[in-house]
């Protein structure tokens, strides 16, 4: 069993000792450590496994920046569209792509369908405006919230003299009540908000 620093490793496998560095970082060799040396052939065998895995990583982040940078304005500024989960999935399909004239034809056949695909669902009623949902979230957050500063003012009274197990009872049956209250609340007006 020969025993390497990850420069002679570097060397053997024609790589830069940098790139070595971040492969250990990453813990592709951790079971090929004997102190601060690498098992020569355990280290070559994680390499080779894991090469291919690194190969793609690399190729994605490359179509990754050629979605990015290849998609049109008006495309990046529309939030809805241009987003982290529809140029992960562009990249994806760029990946085994060589042609450049192929891929541009991709990534603009790729926008135009997601922008067909959201003027669908505005149509269908099946998209609901982002800032809607924060104003409903908003007016939710300050009903709830002006519920539990009242619920001492309307309370404390039923504690005074009691002991600790009756104050547990009573604060419980009093706040699964308000609970229930906020949620009968949100209820009606998320029906008058339809």
């Amino acid at each position: 069993m020969k025993l390497v620093t990850q420069a002679e490793l570097a060397k053997v496998l024609k790589v830069s000792k940098p790139y070595i560095s971040k492969l250990a970082k990453k813990g592709i060799f951790d079971n090929c450590f004997e102190g601060k040396k690498l098992k020569l052939d355990c280290a070559k065998k994680a390499y080779e496994e894991n090469r291919k895995i690194f190969v793609r990583e690399t190729k994605l982040e490359k179509a990754k920046k050629e979605v990015i940078k290849k998609t049109p304005v008006e495309i990046k500024q529309d939030k809805k569209v241009f987003n982290k989960k529809n140029i992960d999935e562009l990249a994806e399909l760029l990946l085994d792509v060589e042609k450049p004239a192929l891929k541009v034809q991709i990534i603009k056949e790729y926008w135009a369908g997601k922008l067909n695909e959201l003027k669908f669902l505005k149509e269908k009623g099946k998209l609901i405006d982002r800032y809607e949902v924060e104003r409903q979230l908003h007016e939710a957050g300050v009903l709830i919230a002006e519920d539990i500063m009242n619920f001492s003012d309307k309370n404390a009274y039923k504690l005074v003299n009691k002991n600790e197990d009756e104050i547990r009872n009573i604060l419980k049956e009093d706040l699964r009540q308000l609970a229930n209250e906020i949620s009968e609340k949100l209820k009606i007006k998320s029906k008058s908000e339809i």
